[in-house]
């Protein structure tokens, strides 16, 4: 690994390469930095190597740290040239790394006399740096899951007056290093403008190392081609929407089965505005801020579509908008009772964000007597931090179904998951198992696609056999409904689970 490093740092500093962030998962090793003090090795060496623990000389500042299983390694090799000085990109690291263990809900802090973060007296992260031709090595090591009796082994940093702790010590529980990995990468994404070929993702054991600086996009299988949409009736209606000035998430998602749901009088309408004050890194929509503006007209306008084009079953969905009160939830209610006003026979399906925890705006949009309450959990528990906005989490998401159900105020509550994100049939059935605990009734799964090059890629394109054994297995955990097939989007045959 530090080979990797200087090979690639002379690289970067001749401009041959851009910036790069290697990401690794070390073998146990105690390096040692220029100004260590050999005391701060509280065993013998030949002990630490009985162990299977190297003792490495760096060129990195501070004094004696310890990596290895369980810790997230950063290591940044980048010009300092933006920055000026070191300082401003010491405290941006520190300031991803508190980011990244906001959305595990770990309050840490940095201290002026020790670089680093702190959870009170404890260092859950160590920084190093070295500086040459004003281009970095060496970087930071976050504990996720690292077992904290390895700290007994050193004493890290050389600071005696502080302790150790982790991520998974902080929660009480295991916590998956691709969970500390990814909520990381995120936090460096934003601080940093990372982006996934510019990172090498290098992983100890039996994993190899991936290198994403040249990525080979897959090829989409044949049972991702599709025809489109066409017909004297769709054309029809596409006029009639665009008139309307409606937006259509069928339209403007590109949705596969756009032509056969408004054959069946089913649509997606969004509502309140087209610009999302979240940035999560699956979608496609706009990101910014709203600054409060809100189309009041914009209910009686969706109820008007809905009688004029005869639409019998729609899905209403929105971007999140956490620069308002209520996250929205007056324009969802007013919809609703809208559409049920003028067209008495129609049924609307809900599909709301979290209104960032709040149960009394839910109650708001639940108040209103939508037939369906949906909320996406979009990914398992492990990889929300590096697929949803940070202000969004699994158990806030699941929080929302279980109450929709709990108030007895709708007939069924929705979820959906994109596959193809790297989880695991392991972990799809524990998020089945999750959501019938919240008493959610339909489960939808689709295939994830990468919308442009700045979002996630494609792990997996996931067979049709696949979805069909997993659509078997949801049915057997109890779900009312399960839709699972490749083009499976949220609201696909939504309007069935009436029939």
């Amino acid at each position: 690994m530090l080979t990797l490093q200087r090979e690639l740092h002379a690289r970067v500093a001749r401009g041959e390469e851009s910036d790069t962030w290697i990401v690794v998962e070390h073998e146990p090793v105690v390096t040692l930095g220029r100004k260590a003090n050999t005391e701060n090795v509280l065993v013998p060496v030949p002990l630490l190597r009985a162990r299977g623990i190297d003792l490495v000389e760096v060129e990195r500042g501070g004094d004696v740290a310890y990596h290895g299983p369980g810790q997230v390694v950063v290591y940044p090799v980048v010009k300092l040239a933006r920055f000026r000085e070191v300082e401003p990109f010491v405290w941006a690291l520190e300031a991803a790394v508190m980011e990244a263990l906001e959305t595990f809900g770990i309050a840490a802090e940095r201290r002026a006399e020790h670089r680093g973060v702190y959870v009170g007296t404890n260092a859950i992260c160590a920084i190093g740096l070295a500086i040459k031709q004003m281009t970095t090595l060496h970087g930071l090591a976050l504990n996720v899951s690292m077992p904290l009796d390895y700290g007994r082994l050193i004493t890290p940093c050389g600071t005696p007056e502080f302790g150790i702790t982790s991520v998974a010590h902080q929660l009480g529980r295991d916590v998956e290093w691709e969970a500390g990995r990814d909520a990381l990468l995120v936090a460096l994404e934003r601080r940093f403008a990372v982006d996934g070929n510019t990172v090498r993702d290098a992983v100890a054991g039996s994993r190899s190392m991936i290198d994403l600086t040249k990525p080979q996009p897959q090829r989409k299988p044949d049972w991702l081609k599709v025809t489109l949409a066409h017909g004297e009736n769709y054309e029809r209606l596409k006029r009639d929407v665009k008139k309307l000035d409606l937006h259509t998430v069928c339209q403007e998602a590109m949705c596969p089965n756009i032509g056969e749901c408004w054959g069946a009088g089913t649509a997606t309408i969004m509502i309140l505005g087209d610009t999302c004050t979240r940035g999560c890194r699956f979608c496609n929509v706009k990101t910014g801020s709203p600054r409060g503006e809100v189309d009041w007209l914009e209910p009686k306008r969706v109820a008007e579509a809905v009688r004029d084009l005869g639409w019998q079953y729609l899905v209403l969905t929105a971007v999140d908008r956490d620069d308002l009160a209520d996250g929205g939830a007056a324009i969802f209610a007013s919809t609703v009772r809208m559409i049920h006003k003028l067209s008495p026979a129609a049924k609307v399906e809900c599909l709301t964000g979290d209104f960032a925890g709040d149960r009394a705006a839910l109650d708001v949009v639940l108040d209103a007597g939508p037939e369906v309450l949906a909320h996406n959990l979009e990914t398992v528990r492990r990889l929300q931090a590096g697929v949803r906005d940070k202000r969004a989490n699994f158990a806030q998401s699941l929080g929302v179904l279980e109450h929709a159900k709990r108030s007895s105020k709708v007939r069924f509550t929705k979820t959906s998951l994109m596959l193809g994100l790297g989880e695991s049939e392991t972990e799809i059935a524990e998020t089945m198992e999750a959501a019938r605990e919240a008493g959610v009734d339909i489960f939808t799964m689709g295939q994830y696609l990468k919308p442009t090059h700045r979002h996630l890629d494609v792990v997996e394109f996931v067979t049709p056999a696949k979805f069909a054994r997993l659509r078997e297995l949801g049915l057997s955990k109890g779900f009312r409904q399960v839709v699972s097939s490749p083009l499976s989007r949220s609201s696909y045959h939504a309007e069935q689970v009436f029939r």
